[in-house]
């Protein structure tokens, strides 16, 4: 009987030391998970400071990140004009041929109808209306209109997106002028025109902070 009682009381102390040893050792593993996650954090909060300072400042727009400190090329050579109206801010530029280049990669979110204005959503998501002209021209003129893309087309920044005749159109009273600009609201940030008087493609002409 004192054996057996002696049996039982050792099995005891084992069966206790290994519930301790087991709360012990899942205290440690919730420690340690936590110290793991903590550094993880803390590391891709550094990560995301490096590149916001790389890439600039980011905004939400709609779900969307919109990055910041980038700059928009000209689609066109011309004469530069400042473009501020209905919350829009950017250029209009006087083309001296009648030839459109995409003026960065991105996406054709939208084309109206005739195809003389369209909307491209930048890699940067930022989204930039291109007009020529008046966007409902007279419909009698869409033979001097030659569109090179169609809706949710990808293009890469340089592409040619659109053709016109300026000298037919201008005999038709219609204008040519090519309209580049942001929403403010939309992009929110400060819309700059960083251009000079007359512009070459794919030099810089607005710069988005």
């Amino acid at each position: 009987m004192d054996m057996l009682i002696s049996a039982l009381g050792i099995l005891g102390v084992i069966v206790l030391a290994m519930m301790v040893g087991f709360v012990l050792g899942r205290r440690e593993r919730r420690l340690l998970q936590q110290e793991e996650m903590e550094e993880t954090e803390q590391e891709g909060g550094e990560t995301g400071a490096a590149e916001a300072s790389s890439t600039g400042r980011k905004h939400k727009n709609n779900g969307r990140r919109i990055i910041l400190g980038k700059y928009i090329v000209s689609p066109v050579d011309g004469e530069v004009s400042f473009l501020c109206e209905g919350g829009r801010k950017g250029v209009v530029i006087e083309p001296e041929q009648g030839r459109v280049y995409a003026p960065a990669s991105g996406k054709i979110i939208r084309l109206y109808p005739m195809g003389t204005a369209f909307v491209l959503r930048t890699d940067d998501n930022l989204e930039i209306l291109i007009q020529v002209g008046r966007k409902e021209p007279d419909e009698l003129c869409s033979m001097y209109y030659s569109t090179r893309i169609v809706q949710n087309e990808i293009v890469n920044k340089g592409k040619p997106l659109l053709s016109f005749d300026k000298e037919r159109l201008l005999a038709a009273g219609e204008e040519v002028s090519v309209t580049v600009s942001l929403d403010e609201a939309q992009v929110g940030g400060e819309i700059t025109v960083t251009s000079a008087a007359s512009v070459k493609v794919g030099e810089e002409i607005i710069r988005v902070q």
